[in-house]
């Protein structure tokens, strides 16, 4: 019986762990104590498979920027199939990142920022469809990098931030120039 009520214990200790419910090193040491330390951690080969998923991911996202170009210049799809699909791109990438930013690894940036050059890519596509005005694909572009800038404030990613202070000044030099 009472190895049953250890069984249990340690099972929803392990649940908290994966869920979150605790933070790791409580569940750890809780663990720790009930399975007097002769018992190896549970969760590890979950966090194997999450180990050999990432660069998968990742290598998925990076591919999405030159298939996006594909899909731009290179098909005879039609406008709102090619929007579409590039809006599926855009998702997909940041689902990508989402996922990797739930598994608390640092490589969701790269998912991330490849979703928001897809998306400017993509605004840009739509906005040179629907006008002939040189103008707006530029207020397309600032806007865009308006957006980088907001969201490295906000998410605190100084690369974003700086990524977007750049391309403005980039803006600016190009416009004027």
């Amino acid at each position: 019986m009472q190895d049953e009520r250890t069984k249990t214990i340690i099972h929803e200790i392990q649940y908290w762990k994966e869920s979150r419910l605790l933070p790791a090193e409580y569940c750890d040491f809780l663990l720790a104590l009930y399975t007097k330390g002769e018992e190896e951690k549970p969760g590890h080969a979950p966090v194997q498979t999450v180990q050999l998923l990432v660069p998968a991911f990742v290598l998925l996202s990076l591919f999405m920027i030159p298939l996006t170009l594909l899909v731009i210049y290179f098909t005879q799809m039609g406008f709102i199939m090619q929007t579409g699909l590039l809006s599926f791109f855009v998702g997909s990438v940041w689902f990508i990142s989402g996922w990797l930013h739930y598994k608390r690894t640092d490589w969701y940036l790269i998912p991330f920022v490849n979703g928001l050059l897809i998306l400017l890519t993509m605004s840009i596509f739509v906005v040179d469809h629907w006008t002939t005005s040189v103008q707006a694909v530029y207020i397309t572009m600032l806007f865009h990098f308006l957006i980088w800038i907001s969201l490295g404030m906000f998410m605190k990613i100084r690369f974003l931030l700086w990524s977007g202070v750049t391309a403005v000044i980039l803006w600016i030099i190009f416009i004027v120039l």
